[in-house]
């Protein structure tokens, strides 16, 4: 399992939820949002990936991603960030039909969610931080 093919899984896994989809359709994009691209939009990248050791078998991959919804007003960021929560939380199984098995998915301990204003492009944010255990 590569940390490509997780990525990809993730923004299948998003743009196959309803609730996201309503909200952003395929506006799901790696690290940063496209200038000047429709809104609202969901960006996603990893801020950290390492393995758990284990004496029982074989090491768990633990990837921490963050995901930033972002538009030029307030409110629909929340409800995009609720929307991911809702898909994400205590997920577990082949994300996205990619072959990639996640074990767990739960909430970051720090900096779990946290509002944004991002002054230079004049957007609203909400980043909400994951570990994935694969």
């Amino acid at each position: 399992m590569s940390v490509s093919e997780f990525k990809k899984g993730l923004k299948a896994h998003l743009e196959a939820d309803g609730a996201v989809n309503a909200l952003v359709g395929t506006r799901i994009f790696p690290i940063t949002f496209p200038e000047g691209g429709d809104l609202p939009a969901i960006a996603y990248r990893v801020i950290d990936s390492g393995f758990l050791k284990s004496l029982l078998g074989p090491a768990l991959r633990e990837i921490t991603l963050e995901l930033t919804a972002a538009d030029e007003s307030a409110g629909p960021p929340d409800d995009v960030a609720d929307a991911i929560e809702a898909a994400l939380e205590g997920f577990a199984g082949d994300i996205g039909a990619s072959g990639v098995i996640v074990q767990e998915v739960a909430i970051a301990d720090t900096q779990a969610r946290v509002d944004q204003y991002q002054e230079d492009a004049r957007l609203y944010a909400v980043a909400l931080r994951f570990v994935f255990r694969i």
